[in-house]
């Protein structure tokens, strides 16, 4: 969503995060929808650089499912 509204408007690239902060501010997402986000940002993050913590057996599969929804959008 954000490369098919914000790419075609400006030709800089835009990183995934900025760009969800830009569809809020536009109003394209409402607010309950950009938390969603941040917090799926924060534990993409900590899976990818765990310190301390543990990542239970449905929380990984439920990001597998993210992320293959994600690329099947993107072919």
């Amino acid at each position: 969503m954000c490369l098919d509204l914000l790419v075609s408007k400006s030709e800089k690239k835009i990183m995934l995060r900025e760009g969800i902060n830009m569809l809020r501010n536009t109003k394209v997402i409402d607010d309950r929808l950009h938390e969603w986000s941040q917090q799926l940002h924060a534990f993409r993050n900590l899976a990818a650089h765990p310190e301390d913590i543990r990542i239970s057996h449905n929380d990984a599969e439920f990001m597998k499912r993210v992320d293959a929804r994600a690329k099947r959008k993107k072919s």
